[in-house]
């Protein structure tokens, strides 16, 4: 359950020009910062594309 009244509408707008939105409680993040920054990291990795390799000189 999203936490305020919007916030769906607010998350299927965002989601729609191709952003993702990760949700952490305020204790999850003071008591598990590492594991939240885990899961930011996973979901980064996850999307990322490689760079193209960089032409000659």
């Amino acid at each position: 359950m999203l936490p305020f009244k919007g916030a769906s509408r607010r998350t299927a707008v965002l989601e729609g020009v191709g952003l993702v939105i990760l949700g952490f409680w305020n204790n999850g993040i003071f008591d598990n910062t590492d594991g939240v920054l885990e899961v930011i990291l996973r979901t980064l990795q996850a999307r990322a594309t490689p760079l193209p390799p960089k032409p000659s000189p």
